[in-house]
């Protein structure tokens, strides 16, 4: 089993404090140990409550944090579904503009042409990643790990090529990353996602419910944030 840790929360804006805090936290802990800290972060609607939260934290050395994503739709960055966007609008405001960023998109037509590039950059950040904070979708994909994807067997590598249920080229940390990290930070909000995580706990298949893929394994430790 994981090394899991389960934190329930009665609202959204209760547990996303509580998930900002942990990964500010962690940042001030690896900074003071190792200097500097690696973080990677979710797109998607929650993070757009928690990383205002983290962009306040004034306690957080942000000139000694390289800050990454889990995941990336191949769009432009100024694209509106583009998560680095996302990022650089409700996280990188303030003190957190002193930060570094590595994004994933690089100039290819294609993610799968893109990989070899994305992981170079990948390889620049400080590693094992210090904190992964993800979310999961209804569906129980985690970064752009979809149920049924190859990605979720790959062994070797930073970086997966993907596509999305809607065939959208995808590029997401790899399996091996994730479960490299020091630290798996996941956030669960609304009855429909907690059902998906619930059932996530019983064994079964990675393929089925990529989630899993976290929870059913004695890496790296996991904290489940839910509201």
């Amino acid at each position: 089993m994981a090394l899991l840790e389960e934190c329930f929360f009665e609202s959204m804006d209760t547990c996303a404090h509580a998930v900002a805090d942990s990964i500010a936290n962690d940042l001030i802990s690896a900074i003071d140990k190792r200097g500097f800290a690696s973080l990677a972060v979710s797109g998607g609607r929650t993070p757009e409550t928690v990383f205002p939260i983290l962009a306040a934290r004034d306690d957080v050395n942000w000139d000694k944090v390289r800050v990454t994503l889990t995941d990336e739709r191949w769009v432009p960055p100024d694209h509106p579904d583009s998560n680095e966007k996302l990022v650089r609008t409700y996280l990188f405001k303030g003190n957190v503009t002193a930060a570094s960023f590595v994004g994933m998109k690089t100039p290819d037509d294609t993610s799968e042409g893109g990989l070899d590039a994305c992981q170079e950059n990948i390889r620049r950040l400080p590693m094992p990643l210090d904190t992964v904070y993800l979310g999961m979708g209804p569906d129980g994909h985690i970064a752009s790990l979809f149920p049924g994807s190859k990605a979720l067997s790959q062994v070797s590598g930073l970086c997966a090529a993907t596509v999305s249920a809607d065939g959208r080229f995808r590029m997401s940390l790899s399996p091996e990353a994730l479960l490299s990290a020091r630290h798996l930070i996941l956030m669960i909000s609304g009855v429909e996602k907690r059902t998906v995580y619930g059932a996530a706990k019983s064994p079964g298949s990675i393929t089925d419910l990529p989630v899993r893929l976290l929870l059913q394994q004695s890496r790296v430790p996991i904290t489940v944030f839910i509201s």
